[in-house]
């Protein structure tokens, strides 16, 4: 059975997160572990970094590697995610598990998103035993349950929160049929595209960006037919004019070719230490 890497959005759950690497540990045999802990300063922040701290150590078999992000941000996150998974199931043939136990819905969405583009990956949650815990305010000590009448201690109240043991985790279920992954020809695209604002007045500077031959006709052809499958797949949109066609990346196409590009520059550091 495939090994696996563990990738997990450190948030204010602990145990749960302990829970579920002994799991999957159990099932396939964990490789690695990645621990991508909010690195905002607030509240959620100082949470999930006190939680990295001690998973670091209390997982220091796994020799885990502490990876900042703003689980608030879907772009941050898929980026983060998109290098990582793409990294792990690419160069390094692993299956990925996905921990969003913990974590935002922004982040849970670019986890599912992103997860759909590769196979071998899984996204799970463990739920909590008991449900229904609150969250006090960093700078204070009032309790919300209390309606202000009564007081709690954060760093008591942070203690007893991430010791909450976790039930079986839930995976949640992907289809077998993933999104397709770009094409050399359409990686090339999306990345030019990326590297010029996002847009360009016609698929001749598309062409040129690429290095190819903008009056070669098979290269014309070529490219119309990348263009007019990137758009397809809601990577892009055109706009005819009388004689050319402006291309654009979407939003999501946007977020992709961000992605992509600091997957090659890690690619390219792990080529050249």
């Amino acid at each position: 059975m495939m090994p696996a890497v563990l990738i997990v959005m450190v948030g204010f759950d602990y145990q749960r997160i302990l829970d579920g690497v002994r799991y999957w540990n159990g099932r396939f045999g964990i490789r690695k572990i990645y621990l991508l802990y909010d690195r905002k300063r607030d509240k959620y922040g100082e949470a999930s970094r006190r939680n990295a701290r001690d998973l670091k150590n209390d997982l220091k078999i796994f020799n885990p590697e502490l990876v900042p992000y703003n689980p608030q941000s879907y772009e941050e996150t898929f980026i983060t995610l998109y290098k990582l998974i793409r990294k792990e199931t690419e160069l390094n043939k692993y299956q990925v598990l996905i921990d969003s136990t913990s974590t935002t819905k922004e982040a849970h969405g670019a986890a599912i998103t992103v997860s759909l583009m590769f196979q071998g990956v899984r996204v799970y949650v463990v739920p909590p035993v008991q449900r229904g815990w609150y969250v006090p305010e960093l700078d204070s000590n009032v309790c919300p349950q209390c309606g202000g009448s009564g007081r709690i201690d954060y760093d008591q109240w942070f203690e007893d929160k991430r010791k909450v043991p976790g039930a079986t985790p839930q995976e949640v279920f992907l289809p077998g049929s993933r999104l397709e992954k770009p094409s050399w020809d359409e990686e090339r695209v999306l990345l030019a595209l990326e590297a010029h604002g996002g847009r360009a007045d016609s698929i001749k500077s598309i062409i040129e960006w690429c290095g190819e031959d903008p009056y070669d006709a098979t290269m014309k052809n070529r490219f119309g037919r990348t263009v007019a499958k990137l758009e397809r797949a809601g990577l892009v949109e055109s706009k005819e004019r009388s004689k050319t066609k402006k291309v654009a990346l979407t939003e999501f196409g946007r977020i992709l070719a961000k992605a992509m590009r600091a997957f090659n520059a890690e690619k390219q550091k792990i080529s050249n230490p």
